[in-house]
């Protein structure tokens, strides 16, 4: 984005000869990479709805490597006695690699000072397959969603090699939240929409 303004002050101001061409060497840069790295990753992915949960665009990392964001939807009547969510996040291995380690807990289960359990891996210690469980542990009773999306937990993905890539899907499998109980609770649904490429 800083890039694009840049390219745009360049193209559209009169500037000194000089100062033209320091500028134009800077843009040059733009999208590749950090100097020779190939096309920049590019992320795209849909707004949660009410009790909706989606992985969102949370910002690179770097030019290769994208922060996940999965995010509850909130509203007038956002979800209640949310204890925990256990879903797996599946991708095409041969073209983007989930970054292990990189799991980080959002604000929303933790929020009333709950130490929650966040468990993730990859399936069979293999790219293609990551598996979350994300639980409360202290509190007696689940957390209320708020009007605005919640924010549950982040995962790093890169795409890998330096060419261009096409869209690639991340998609929930086994996915449900669960209430104080233990039981699924069947307002909250799960909804794909993210994809990773490099342009």
């Amino acid at each position: 984005m800083r890039c694009r303004r840049l390219i745009r002050l360049v193209t559209s101001a009169a500037f000194p000869m000089g100062v033209l061409a320091v500028l134009l060497l800077l843009t040059s840069s733009c999208g590749g990479g950090g100097g020779g790295g190939g096309p920049a990753i590019e992320c795209a992915s849909s707004s949660a709805g009410l009790n909706q949960v989606v992985m969102s665009c949370g910002g690179q990392s770097n030019s290769t490597t994208e922060v996940v964001k999965v995010v509850l939807g909130g509203g007038a009547t956002a979800a209640s006695d949310v204890q925990g969510f256990h879903f797996d996040v599946v991708y095409d291995p041969a073209k983007i690699a989930f970054v292990t380690g990189s799991a980080a807990e959002g604000t929303f289960l933790n929020k009333d000072g709950d130490d929650p359990l966040l468990a993730v891996q990859l399936a069979n210690g293999v790219q293609g397959r990551v598996i979350v469980g994300f639980d409360r542990t202290n509190q007696p009773a689940g957390v209320q969603g708020t009007d605005v999306a919640n924010d549950v937990l982040r995962l790093s993905f890169t795409v890998l090699g330096s060419a261009s890539v096409a869209p690639v899907p991340l998609t929930f499998e086994n996915a449900e939240a669960v209430d104080h109980t233990g039981a699924g609770i069947a307002a909250i649904t799960f909804h794909d929409g993210l994809s990773l490429s490099r342009r």
